[in-house]
C-alpha cells in the first residue's frame, strides 16, 4: 500500500478474507479502522496487532510507579512480521510535551511488553508514551 504495509498482512489476518481484493481493497482496508479499536489499517500492521480485531491495538496497560525506577507494560507484537522499532518517551507535565528517552532499544515480546524506566524522575506524577516506528 502507499503507507508500506504488505498484502501479505491483510491476507494473514483471520477475520478478513481477502479472495479477490484489489489494490484499491487493500489501500482501502490500510487507511481505515474497520476494526473500531482507534487504529488505522497501517498503524496496526506498524505495531503487530490485528485489523480485524477490536481488542488487539497498541496500548499502555500498566504503569508500576516505585521511586526512581518505574514499569511500563505495553501491548504490541512483532505478529504479522511487523517492522518496527520501538521507542519510549516521558512527560512530567503533558502540558510541555515529551521527552525522548529510549530508541531502538526496547526488545519485543509477543503481546504484552515491559519497560523499565530505570531513571525516572522521584517526583510525581510520570506519563509514559511507547512508540512504534521504521528506522
Amino acid at each position: 500500500t502507499s503507507n508500506g504495509t504488505p498484502h501479505s498482512y491483510y491476507d494473514g489476518l483471520a477475520g478478513l478474507d481477502t479472495t479477490g481484493w484489489t489494490e484499491t481493497d487493500y489501500q482501502d482496508e490500510d487507511d481505515a479502522d474497520n476494526d473500531n479499536d482507534g487504529m488505522l489499517g497501517w498503524q496496526e500492521n506498524l505495531t503487530g496487532t490485528d485489523a480485524s480485531d477490536g481488542d488487539s491495538y497498541f496500548r499502555v496497560l500498566d504503569i508500576t510507579y516505585a521511586g526512581d525506577s518505574n514499569k511500563v507494560s505495553f501491548f504490541g507484537s512483532t505478529a504479522y512480521g511487523a517492522p518496527s522499532m520501538w521507542s519510549m518517551y516521558r512527560s512530567v507535565n503533558l502540558t510541555n510535551g515529551w521527552d525522548l528517552i529510549n530508541t531502538n532499544g526496547i526488545p519485543v515480546a509477543d503481546g504484552t511488553n515491559n519497560w523499565w524506566d530505570t531513571d525516572a524522575p522521584g517526583t510525581a506524577p510520570v506519563f509514559y508514551q511507547p512508540s512504534s516506528h521504521i528506522e
